[in-house]
Parts: structure tokens; C-alpha cells; sequence
């Protein structure tokens, strides 16, 4: 399958997250970090398809008591695909410092983490909004569980600079 559109994703969630806001879930203002110049730069890159889980889940992830991920079960959807999907699946499943370290230890860099980050994030508001306003069912607590998680705060963001458009690398 071809890479999610991480801005058509962003401008989904951001009218989300005001949902989201106006109901007192979300504070919606992270949500404008994100610009639609930061979605183009982290979009997936051509040719960088690996091999990936497709369905990492918490369930799916073994984690030991010190918060490492120790393991991923089930690999019977693996497929080529966008490395950051699995790195979104381990943000909304064990907290995005933990998906950041995994990833990183797996040989990724800033880019497929940050747009990992970013699809877990963008993915929660909208799984949360669309609960909440009755188009999908679920344990809305598990559902502010993950929000939270995708949320959490890492130091890549803070030391990773992109560019805007039209500026010189």
C-alpha cells in the first residue's frame, strides 16, 4: 500500500483536535506545530519501503518492566511499507519515548520517527474525536490512554530543525 498522506491526515486532525478542544478532551494548540510545510517535509520518502508489521498493537508489543520494548508478536500481516507506521503503532502502544528509543535502535533516524510521532498523533485525536461524536465504538478510556501516549514529549522535537520552504539547508 502507498505511504499515508501525512498532510491530509494533519488538516483531518486539526479540525479534530478543535473538536476535541471544544469539548474539553484536547487542548488543540500542539496539534498547530505541525504545519502543512512540516507534514511535506516529513512525508515518506520514495523507495525507503522495509519490511513492517502492519498491525503493532499493544497487544502485540512485550514490554518489560523497565519500559523496553523486549518484542513484537504476531507477524502474520507483514509487508513492505513505511517503517513510520510501525513507529506510529509502538507511540500509541507503549508512549512515543519508547517507540523513539525502539526505532532508533533499529537504525532509523529523525525524519521516519518524527512522521511516526506525528501519524500516531494525528491518528488518536481523530480515533477519539470520531468516538466521541458515536461514528465508531470503543473504550473511550483506552482511547485518552493513547492520545495521551502519542503525546507524550521527546527531545528529538526540541534539537530537530526542518527547514521552511525556500530556505537553504
Amino acid at each position: 500500500a502507498a505511504p499515508r498522506s501525512l498532510e491530509a491526515l494533519r488538516r483531518m486532525a486539526v479540525h479534530a483536535a478543535e473538536l476535541l478542544a471544544a469539548a474539553d478532551e484536547f487542548d488543540a494548540a500542539p496539534m498547530y506545530q505541525l504545519t502543512p510545510a512540516g507534514a511535506a517535509q516529513l512525508a515518506a520518502q520514495p523507495g525507503v519501503a522495509v519490511l513492517t508489521h502492519h498491525g503493532l498493537t499493544g497487544e502485540h508489543v512485550v514490554v518489560s518492566a523497565d519500559g523496553r520494548v523486549r518484542g513484537i508478536l504476531d507477524w502474520t500481516e507483514v509487508a513492505l511499507g513505511d517503517p513510520a507506521e510501525d513507529i506510529a503503532g509502538l507511540a500509541v502502544a507503549v508512549g512515543s519515548p519508547a517507540a523513539v528509543r525502539a526505532a532508533t535502535l533499529a537504525g532509523y533516524g529523525a525524519r521516519p520517527c518524527l512522521r511516526g510521532l506525528w501519524l500516531a498523533r494525528c491518528d488518536t485525536v481523530l480515533r477519539l474525536a470520531d468516538r466521541l461524536d458515536g461514528r465508531t465504538s470503543g473504550d473511550p478510556t483506552l482511547l485518552r490512554t493513547q492520545l495521551r501516549r502519542a503525546w507524550e514529549p521527546i527531545l528529538l522535537e526540541r534539537v530537530t530543525d526542518f527547514k521552511t520552504a525556500g530556505e537553504e539547508p
